[in-house]
């Protein structure tokens, strides 16, 4: 069988090609060259040589990309091992194919040649042999077993002086904890290397290695234009900025087309990439992050104490972390809103996150809770995982109550699901002190049901009350709701904000749709007139009480929250 090869005599540096890895590129840099550069002061300080590394990090990070171009730079033959070139459709086919691959990566190594064995997607090749079958377990253990003797072949080589290359095991994952924990011993894959998600000077390298060769016009082309590129782009991965930057292209090729000299002088411009930037989401905006337009203070009526805080909570530790840094404090970490169901409480954290323009990882209850023993942590990991990744980022949790409920509250013993989830979110969240860039937003409409332990600084900073809107709040929603409906003479929206006392936001929008459903099926002309308002409100009465609200209050008062 001949397996997948790469040879090439590099020239250029791996920073060359690839932007904001300099780790990793560094590392197999010495992996691949030291140990033939410094074999004899190696052999008297006693160096043994690490035979493998693995790189874990989300989809599009550049794991692949980086192990292509240090063979390239090296002059090492990349042997590629991925699930579709190694499994066999026949008993015994892919361990076969298996040998044979390792046979002609040990013959070239005997004779000089430098080789990288890379295992792309080596969760799949070698998964954790408890979770798996009889076939996955075959694998592992014929995997396992031609690593070691490939190692021990060249190893025993070295010891008798012979002239020969490096062999190199490189693994790379999305998901490391899916490996089985053999693979990541010493002696196979021993060392461990993050790829996160680019920060934005890594960012500003990508996207001037994609745009090398593309004319740049406006505000790209001047000074320090890629870097007001780079901070819009948070939450993009290297394989979302080369995506971001052919979009960008075509948009400027329909922005040209048809106009005269169509083709000639065309350049790149920020509107370009603004167009490429609705139709491209980035990596952390996927899977479990909520598919939402973005949201403005300005889509918000009201609430302005709130957009206030918020715009304090999150803005300022995620776009000024070196003032709080300079000064000695600690940024802050997390932000509760409560108040009653339809108060805006998650449109008010979406707007948070969309005007500090990062990317928000969103999470509800049922995403979470789960039927399996241990799955409902598992996923809380998850979330944070994916915003220390994302950062600068926040992470909302809906429902909150559902995740952190008082303890003994859901049984005795502390043995609950509740119990465990709580003690999961304690330890990720007092584990943030050591990452910056990550703002946790919770909301919830039961305060009095979250542990004590969450609600003091240092967890969540801000405690924010999101009451019901006053007067003027409900008549600025109720223009904001009605701007479009085109509204008959008579409607008199200053009335009508005196007479729905206690609605929320959503109870005003609810009425709002059903002054104009009734509209359309009266038959009284076009727009929106003052009786079918009047139709609306005769069969509407608000949901929240007056304990209700003394309630909220009562919580304020006892925790020290902020009123927005």
């Amino acid at each position: 069988m001949e397996p997948a090869m790469a040879n090439r005599t590099g020239s250029s540096c791996i920073e060359d090609r690839v932007g904001g890895l300099r780790e990793p590129a560094g590392y197999l840099r010495k992996l691949l060259l030291w140990p033939e550069e410094f074999r004899e002061a190696g052999n008297k300080l006693g160096v043994t040589w690490p035979t493998g590394i693995l790189l874990h990090g989300p989809p599009g990070t550049g794991k692949s990309l980086v192990v292509k171009s240090a063979c390239e730079e090296c002059g090492a033959t990349l042997i590629g091992l991925t699930p579709s070139s190694v499994f066999g459709a026949f008993v015994g086919e892919t361990e076969k194919k298996l040998r044979e691959i390792f046979l002609a990566a040990d013959e070239l190594v005997e004779q000089g040649r430098s080789v990288v064995l890379f295992f792309d997607e080596v969760d799949v090749l070698c998964p954790r042999r408890d979770r798996s079958g009889p076939f996955e377990c075959r694998l592992v253990a014929q995997v396992l077993t031609l690593m070691d003797t490939s190692v021990a072949r060249a190893a025993h080589n070295r010891k008798l002086g012979r002239k020969t290359g490096v062999l190199l095991l490189v693994g790379a994952t999305s998901n490391q904890n899916a490996v089985d924990p053999a693979i990541r011993r010493p002696g196979r894959m021993e060392k461990e290397i993050a790829l996160g998600m680019p920060d934005e000077h890594d960012r500003a390298e990508i996207l001037a290695l994609y745009l090398k060769r593309i004319p740049l016009a406006g505000d790209l082309a001047a000074a320090g234009g890629l870097d007001r590129l780079s901070k819009l782009c948070s939450g993009y991965t290297g394989a979302d900025l080369s995506v971001l930057c052919h979009e960008a292209s075509l948009a400027a090729m329909e922005r040209c087309e048809g106009g005269e000299g169509a083709g000639e002088g065309i350049a790149v411009e920020m509107a370009d990439f603004e167009a490429a930037r609705a139709a491209v989401r980035p990596t952390a905006a996927r899977g479990e992050t909520r598919d939402a337009p973005p949201v403005r203070w300005s889509h918000i009526a009201g609430l302005h104490d709130c957009k206030l805080q918020l715009e304090r909570a999150v803005h300022w530790p995620l776009k000024h972390p070196q003032a709080f840094s300079r000064l000695g404090l600690q940024s802050f970490r997390g932000a509760l809103l409560y108040g009653p169901p339809g108060c805006c409480k998650t449109k008010l954290c979406r707007a948070a996150a969309t005007e500090a323009g990062v990317p928000m990882i969103a999470m509800s209850c049922a995403e979470v809770l789960s039927m399996y023993v241990g799955e409902s942590e598992e996923r809380l990991r998850a979330c944070f995982a994916r915003a220390r990744l994302s950062s600068p980022s926040v992470l909302f949790l809906d429902e909150f109550d559902a995740f952190c409920s008082t303890r003994g509250a859901g049984g005795e013993g502390g043995g609950s699901v509740g119990d465990r989830l709580l003690a999961t979110f304690l330890t990720e969240m007092d584990g943030l002190e050591q990452v910056a860039g990550v703002v946790v937003l919770a909301a919830t409409n039961r305060p009095e049901q979250i542990d004590a332990a969450l609600l003091r600084p240092g967890r969540f900073d801000v405690l924010l009350y999101v009451p019901p809107p006053g007067e003027e709040e409900r008549r600025e929603i109720l223009e904001q709701m009605t701007a479009g409906m085109g509204l008959r003479e008579g409607v008199e929206l200053g009335s009508l904000a005196a007479r729905t006392e206690g609605f929320t936001g959503a109870e005003l929008e609810a009425l709002c749709r059903e002054a104009y459903m009734t509209s359309s099926s009266s038959g009284r002309g076009s727009g929106v007139g003052a009786e079918d308002f009047e139709d609306a409100l005769s069969g509407m009465a608000p949901m929240l009480t007056r304990e209700d609200i003394e309630g909220y209050e009562a919580f304020r008062g006892a925790r020290g929250g902020i009123k927005g």
